[in-house]
């Protein structure tokens, strides 16, 4: 995944060290979620208003972060703020519904891949 430069996908980068490990459910087939444990700040994110397969969004309501498995346009109240763009391992979520452990790793500069705790 390629994290965003704008704050709080950089917030996120810092809150995670390289070894945590997110763990995501599916919503409703369409979407993973994970919660945080604190939330993230949103002043500098960009909203969305319609995502692709591979999005990665912050919902600062349910204080999760959510990667998209297909393209839509139904965001949730409260909306979504762009974060990232997974660019390897979709497949791995697309295959699993709950408890799906997802290792975020790497510097907000680099691609990032989604990486199974293992």
């Amino acid at each position: 995944m390629r994290l965003d430069d704008a704050a709080p996908a950089v917030q996120l980068a810092e809150v995670l060290s390289p070894d945590d490990t997110l763990s995501f459910s599916s919503s409703l087939g369409t979407a993973h979620v994970a919660d945080l444990s604190q939330p993230l700040e949103v002043q500098d994110g960009s909203p969305m208003t319609s995502y692709r397969a591979g999005d990665v969004a912050y919902w600062p309501r349910q204080q999760r972060v959510v990667i998209f498995l297909a393209h839509g346009s139904a965001v949730p109240t409260g909306g979504l703020i762009q974060i990232g763009r997974v660019v390897t391992g979709l497949d791995y979520l697309d295959g699993c519904a709950r408890d799906c452990q997802v290792r975020l790793s790497a510097p907000t500069s680099e691609p990032l891949g989604l990486g199974r705790d293992r």
